[in-house]
């Protein structure tokens, strides 16, 4: 009876963390697709993001693809953008984060937060 207790309560453990327990962390729908940009010197790359890895695909290289970690969302409502900070873990287990401006107007646009000139729209919604 006690191993059964245990191995319900570890089954419960895993199914919460493979879950998130919540809202905490969970991509938008908002964010997720292939998103691309006319700007000159990104001309050929893009950047994906589902509701588990944000990957990054520079024009005539790998692919880096990396698991997300967690999703923090800010919103001002002096401000007609969502800053989002996507945090990730690249395959040296090193995590890193992604902060980007979310515009809903024209079916949403995208800006990262240091380079907030650049636009990024939607190339292909899953």
């Amino acid at each position: 009876m006690k191993r059964k207790i245990i191995l319900v309560t570890f089954i419960t453990l895993v199914v919460f963390s493979a879950n998130g327990c919540g809202e905490k962390g969970t991509v938008p729908d908002e964010l997720i697709g292939e998103w691309q940009t006319s700007e000159p010197k990104y001309e050929g790359c893009n950047f994906e993001v589902t509701k588990l890895t944000v990957s990054f695909k520079p024009k005539g290289a790998e692919v880096y693809s990396n698991i997300i970690t967690n999703v923090k969302r800010e919103e001002d409502p002096n401000e007609e953008h969502v800053l989002y900070t996507i945090f990730y873990k690249m395959e040296s287990g090193k995590i890193y984060q992604l902060s980007l401006n979310y515009y809903p107007e024209d079916n949403g646009v995208i800006r990262f937060k240091n380079q907030i000139e650049i636009v990024w729209t939607k190339k292909r919604a899953y």
